[in-house]
């Protein structure tokens, strides 16, 4: 009997040691959640400003390929205006040329005191050089000047 009493004693104790291990693991249980409370509610409050802030990175990647897109379109339209520009450039020197050459030619036969009966002749070869293109060589012929060529 006596050992029953020992060994019961005993296992109160443990049952009172347990039960106060078992109150501190609450304690500790519950200033852990209260101290994770405000980190939670930190977390629910952010959670609507990353859904706005990841719709607005999508919306901007998008403007982006957009932009790049729009960027390319305007680098070629400036690659095909420039070599329109060079074009046009060469056609206004090889004009400027054909004037210079027709005011020389024209210099030429007013300064040259030949007689003026005899200037309708040159007048006509003027014309042909200059306005059909006859006598110039291919390189320097408008392209009306071809035509000019070929309906005759």
């Amino acid at each position: 009997l006596s050992d029953r009493d020992a060994k019961l004693e005993s296992y109160k104790r443990n049952v009172n040691s347990l039960t106060k291990f078992k109150e501190r693991l609450d304690q500790q249980l519950e200033e852990v959640t209260k101290s994770l409370e405000p980190r939670e509610q930190l977390i629910s409050e952010l959670q609507p400003i990353l859904v706005k802030l990841e719709t607005e990175a999508a919306e901007n990647q998008q403007q982006l390929r957009t932009m790049e897109g729009k960027i390319e379109v305007k680098r070629q339209q400036i690659e095909f205006l420039t070599a329109e520009g060079t074009k046009l450039r060469e056609q206004l020197l090889q004009r400027d040329r054909t004037i210079c050459k027709y005011s020389n030619d024209l210099h030429n036969l007013v300064s040259q005191k030949k007689s003026e009966h005899l200037w309708a002749q040159d007048i006509r070869r003027l014309f042909h050089t200059h306005s059909c293109g006859i006598g110039r060589p291919p390189e320097e012929r408008l392209p009306l000047d071809e035509l000019q060529l070929q309906a005759r």
